[in-house]
């Protein structure tokens, strides 16, 4: 049982409050007297804070009518959520959505999970074309004339040529010659 013991103008308020609906102008009201009912109600011995609890617990459990929920702002109008669920239908790629619409790919992943849907996103490993492509067929000439044809430092093609365990004229990392 409660500590909260309700006379019958009371519970004739709340009941008239929540026919009424609860606003914001009538909870800042609350709020204002919270402190004038903490001091008068059963001679002061519950706090403001216990009042406004008691308060949020009754409209919790419906015995309050709570205030209207605002709708949130739409940041994508229905046509754009529109073309995003053609777009990920015939198979765009996240990027393409996103500068088709003049968005990040952070907001169009957003908008994607919040629609249920999901685009695939393009793999950052294939999209980009190998520096050294062709290194391969150059294995004859030194580091150095490779470097110069890639135009990349001699460090850089010592490392490409190791972690490709390949070798070249004047050149064999250890893996290759084990």
């Amino acid at each position: 049982m409660s500590k909260f013991e309700y006379t019958e103008e009371m519970v004739a308020e709340m009941h008239e409050a929540a026919g009424s609906g609860v606003t914001e102008d009538v909870i800042e009201t609350l709020m204002d007297t919270a402190d004038e009912i903490a001091a008068e109600f059963a001679g002061g011995k519950f706090t403001a804070r216990q009042i406004n609890g008691k308060a949020l617990s009754l409209e919790m459990t419906s015995h309050v009518k709570p205030a209207e929920k605002k709708a949130p702002q739409r940041t994508f109008s229905e046509e754009e959520e529109g073309q995003i669920e053609a777009m990920v239908e015939d198979g765009k790629y996240l990027e393409e959505i996103a500068e088709a619409l003049g968005r990040t790919v952070n907001s169009i992943r957003g908008k994607l999970l919040s629609m249920g849907l999901r685009a695939v996103q393009r793999d950052k490993k294939t999209s980009k074309s190998d520096p050294y492509e062709g290194i391969e067929d150059m294995l004859e000439q030194t580091v150095e004339e490779i470097a110069d044809h890639f135009d990349k430092t001699v460090r850089g093609v010592k490392t490409v040529l190791t972690r490709r365990g390949l070798a070249c004229a004047d050149y064999t990392p250890k893996s290759v010659a084990e």
